[in-house]
């Protein structure tokens, strides 16, 4: 009996060593920020902390992630002002985009809202020509300059670390010649959330951690376009003519 016992708790713990295991495994990231500076100049600091056990991988200008955008008093967005397009990157400078953030190591970001700061734009559309041919979906993905306009007098910033199945299929497309990039099972999704005052006090604001148990719920509930690897994706910058949803 003692004998039966013992096996079956054996067996027990052989079941639960896994779960235990793969609960410890999920990639967990904290983000901060806070606002400095003063009107004429507004400075923005993103902080993405790795507080799992494992590395995660993250776009080393945080640039594809996060997104961040202002809100008046009203709650109404402050649009942002387009100065300039940017050059598609080279592949070398593409690769040193991918960076590991191994536990406890941490990836920050300044932004000077007035100055001018990088943005990644992204979207999806069809060919400008009513050919028959059917071309697919088209991706949009590419990066500008934007700032935030003079007169614009913001409440709040909303930073969001997030997943969007449209949003990632342009960052796959991209990414698209690093070798070895994986947008879906490589790339840390978040998701996270911190909301920051428009006061320039230099108090850190903290999003609340959060695993990736609800990035998957997410993934499952939000559709997944088809893609085409071949020919390469379609890229664009704001002077093209193309028609985007």
């Amino acid at each position: 009996m003692k004998k039966t016992l013992f096996f079956a708790w054996l067996v027990l713990a052989a079941m639960l060593v896994p779960t235990i295991l793969r609960a410890e495994d999920k990639p967990k990231a904290s983000l901060e920020a806070y606002l400095s500076g003063d009107e004429e100049n507004p400075v923005l600091t993103i902080r993405l902390i790795n507080i799992g056990d494992v590395p995660i991988t993250v776009d080393r200008e945080l640039v594809f992630q996060p997104n961040f955008n202002l809100e008046d008093s009203d709650g109404k967005t402050i649009s942002r002002e387009y100065i300039s397009s940017v050059d598609e990157p080279k592949l070398s400078e593409l690769e040193k985009r991918v960076l590991i953030l191994n536990p406890g190591e941490k990836v920050e970001r300044q932004v000077e809202l007035r100055k001018g700061f990088k943005a990644f734009i992204s979207g999806h559309g069809t060919p400008a020509d009513d050919s028959d041919s059917d071309p697919g979906l088209l991706i949009m993905a590419y990066e500008a300059i934007y700032r935030l306009p003079e007169d614009a007098r913001p409440a709040v910033i909303n930073i969001v670390y997030f997943y969007w199945s449209f949003y990632r299929d342009s960052v796959w497309a991209y990414m698209y010649d690093v070798q070895g990039f994986d947008v879906d099972n490589q790339f840390y999704w978040g998701p996270l959330s911190v909301t920051v005052p428009y006061r320039f006090t230099g108090e850190v604001f903290q999003s609340t951690p959060v695993d990736s148990d609800t990035q998957d719920n997410a993934e499952e509930d939000l559709p997944i376009p088809v893609r085409k690897p071949t020919p390469k994706p379609f890229t664009m910058n704001p002077s093209d003519d193309s028609k985007t949803d």
